[in-house]
């Protein structure tokens, strides 16, 4: 946690083993009793991140359930607000924006950025996009490609909210933005003749 707070608001380079240890309360040569370094920290929090996303992933069965019951909208403007919440807590909120502050500069989180996390989401947006299908919610279009174009409007409203606050400015707005953007992507994914129902 020490060293989620110190990175996400330094950066990497800038956050040392004396910083993180002094944070905690704890000389620094104690801090190496637990790790050989700031990038066995980092790994262990890219690890714990991954763990935390992959808690969210919804069972087939239950992902049945709802596609049967839900318009696509519906899924899409729930699937976003879900989302919210599950990164809401600080902790995590922090663990976001040491990814977003680092994804460019460091070849750890670039790794993981790309191999864990975008696949896994666009993995899993594309298993919900080809139950639409499989239930006429959804028009026959690429479910990998739609997944791309979901992730897009969820991931900007991550870096909006972030550099926004970074700034200082308000976040206003930025929430119902993003939810009508979805909402009109789940209108033009719809089936041609079909409105969905309105959330």
């Amino acid at each position: 946690d020490a060293a989620i707070e110190l990175v996400s608001a330094r950066g990497f380079h800038e956050a040392s083993m004396r910083d993180i240890a002094a944070r905690v309360g704890i000389e620094a040569p104690s801090l190496y009793a637990h790790y050989r370094g700031k990038a066995e920290i980092l790994r262990t929090i890219l690890e714990d991140y991954r763990r935390e996303i992959g808690a969210l992933r919804v069972p087939d069965e239950a992902l049945e359930r709802i596609v049967e019951q839900h318009s696509a909208e519906t899924i899409l403007v729930e699937g976003f607000k879900a989302i919210r919440r599950g990164v809401s807590a600080v902790r995590t909120r922090r663990t976001m924006r040491l990814l977003f502050n680092e994804m460019y500069r460091n070849p750890l989180v670039a790794a993981f950025g790309l191999d864990t996390l975008r696949e896994t989401n666009l993995r899993e947006i594309a298993r919900i996009f080809s139950a639409l299908q499989r239930r006429g919610k959804m028009r026959k279009l690429d479910p990998p490609t739609a997944a791309v174009i979901y992730n897009a409007l969820v991931n900007n409203y991550f870096q909006e909210l972030s550099a926004l606050e970074a700034c200082g400015r308000s976040t206003r707005g930025v929430a119902r933005r993003t939810l009508a953007q979805v909402a009109m992507l789940a209108r033009l994914m719809s089936p041609r003749g079909k409105e969905p129902s309105s959330c």
